[in-house]
């Protein structure tokens, strides 16, 4: 006997099939989904997200919630992804998220003011990878090839801080291009462009890979230079890379943003309830998986140095755990 099934089924399957689903999903209709935007795949907002996403779903037969992750180019997509609802929550540097809830740079006149951040994550590094010897003074960044990464990650806007700092808005003389950083780091050893930014926490199996590539270093910046950027800028702070870390010569003085979980004002209580609680639980557990986030205190991750407001249900979930100073 043939059976005749709707036109749709074959979609419906493919679809199952794409994220994970078996038939007896769909009997559960009281299961909701969301997603986390990340960045990119060779990156770690990837496999972050992917991890707490994993912490999530381990218990949604008891939630209803079901976590999936969204790879995009980084920080500056994941803000336009929450403010268009195509995802619900998303990792995001501390000065991009700063720049568009404040309506500054290529948000100026257009303020995010419906962001909330929900946990900061870990610190990530201006890593700035030149040719041994190319780059002797920090005035030799003005005028070179530089490689930002990916349009619509953060690293431009970090270059641009370094730029301002050596007394420029904007460099007419640089060449930029917006290459990921695998690419850019062939580049470099190929004398295609001079420099390449990367914003990383470390360690960092990126920056590994890179300095074993060619012959590459991590180009320390005086003091003088990050004295003009931290102080008037409340989503940098002051950092070292540890030569050990790397078997450099000596440590590299940089500075950093603060990886921060965000999302948007109106996601429900219950879920960002469900998100804190599952990822502060689950800390010595990413600690494992993720070297960048040991020595991780609770305390630090409630970002509260920045301007962007807390969700109402973060701050609930630290206020019972005491963790807001």
């Amino acid at each position: 006997m043939n059976i005749a099934f709707p036109w749709h089924w074959p979609l419906m399957l493919a679809l199952a099939i794409q994220v994970g689903l078996t038939p007896n999903s769909f009997a559960n209709s009281n299961e909701h989904f969301f997603t986390i935007g990340s960045g990119q795949p060779t990156g770690i907002y990837y496999p972050l997200a992917r991890a707490i996403c994993d912490l999530v779903n381990r218990d949604r037969a008891e939630h209803g919630y079901r976590c999936s992750v969204d790879p995009t180019q980084g920080s500056v997509e994941n803000v336009t992804g929450l403010r268009s609802r195509q995802m619900d929550f998303a990792i995001i540097q501390s000065d991009v998220l700063h720049r568009s809830y404040a309506g500054e740079g290529r948000w100026r006149g257009l303020p995010q003011n419906n962001l909330r951040r929900i946990l900061s994550l870990y610190d990530e590094l201006a890593t700035i990878l030149v040719r041994e010897g190319h780059v002797r003074h920090r005035e030799d960044l003005l005028g070179l090839r530089v490689n930002v990464g990916p349009p619509a990650s953060g690293g431009r806007a970090t270059f641009n801080a370094v730029v301002a700092a050596l007394g420029r808005e904007q460099d007419a003389r640089a060449t930029v291009s917006e290459y990921d950083v695998r690419a850019g780091t062939k580049l470099i050893c190929e004398d295609e462009v001079d420099v390449s930014v990367m914003i990383v926490g470390h360690p960092s199996p990126l920056v590994s890979e890179a300095l074993g590539f060619c012959d590459l270093e991590i180009l320390s910046l005086a003091p003088e230079v990050i004295d003009r950027i931290v102080p008037s800028h409340s989503y940098y702070r002051r950092a070292t890379v540890p030569a050990a870390l790397y078997g450099l010569s000596n440590d590299t003085h940089t500075f950093g943003v603060t990886a921060v979980l965000a999302t948007i004002e109106g996601t429900p209580d219950d879920l960002v309830n469900l998100v804190v609680t599952t990822l502060l639980d689950g800390l010595p557990e990413l600690e494992v998986r993720f070297p960048i986030l040991h020595d991780l205190d609770a305390r630090e991750m409630t970002g509260e140095q920045l301007i962007v407001p807390l969700h109402s249900a973060s701050r609930t979930v630290l206020e019972e755990r005491n963790l807001l100073p």
